[in-house]
């Protein structure tokens, strides 16, 4: 995968996921649009991802892909299906390390709260899985959503992203900023997360 490197030296790819709960018929074109936007405001490669969270088997979007007058525009973007796993197999099918496994659960934990039944239910897939692949890597899924110790860690985690984040536009933040993440509220994570790909400056980020 082709990477920019930053001035300072540094490579960097920016990720769009996109969580879709629902069948929408113009999906591929917002992907597209969503894509277009982030690589316009910082001119570097951007990777979109689909998470298709909607309960209709048959309901795959394909690529976007626009012809008009001898100019082609496509985007090709790869999904999976919640319904299918997809993910969850290739993370163990592919043999990945532990922590990037539980890395990328928490991100997605992060990003969509599954009802708990179905929540349930993937915590009893991941359990058949480990069995399958004689892997012990995730243990329980449902205990990083459900045990307030590890909630705790998952907040210090999408804290540490988003100061990752904060830096990389803005350069070294204060210290009262740091101060301020590390007592953030999960809430205000959310929505500070929220503001840094169309905010300017760090008062945009953090004003009320």
């Amino acid at each position: 995968m082709y990477r920019s490197p930053t001035p300072d030296g540094a490579w960097w790819i920016h990720l769009h996921i996109e969580i879709q709960s629902s069948r929408e018929s113009d999906f591929a074109e917002r992907m597209m649009i969503y894509h277009y936007r982030i690589f316009d405001r910082f001119r570097r490669p951007v990777a979109s991802l689909a998470v298709l969270a909607d309960r209709q088997p048959g309901w795959r979007p394909g690529d976007y892909r626009q012809s008009v007058l001898g100019c082609h525009w496509t985007l090709e973007f790869p999904s999976v299906k919640l319904l299918d796993y997809r993910l969850i197999r290739l993370l163990y099918g592919q043999r990945r390390e532990k922590h990037r496994i539980i890395q990328l659960l928490r991100v997605i934990d992060w990003l969509m709260a599954l009802p708990p039944h179905l929540e349930q239910r993937l915590g009893q897939r991941l359990t058949a899985i480990e069995g399958e692949k004689h892997m012990q890597y995730v243990t329980s899924f449902e205990r990083l959503a459900k045990e307030e110790g590890v909630q705790q860690g998952m907040q210090q985690g999408q804290v540490k992203v988003l100061i990752d984040l904060l830096t990389h536009r803005f350069g070294p933040l204060p210290d009262e900023v740091h101060q301020r993440l590390e007592q953030a509220t999960a809430e205000e994570i959310d929505t500070w997360a929220g503001r840094i790909l169309d905010a300017d400056s760090l008062e945009q980020v953090f004003g009320d």
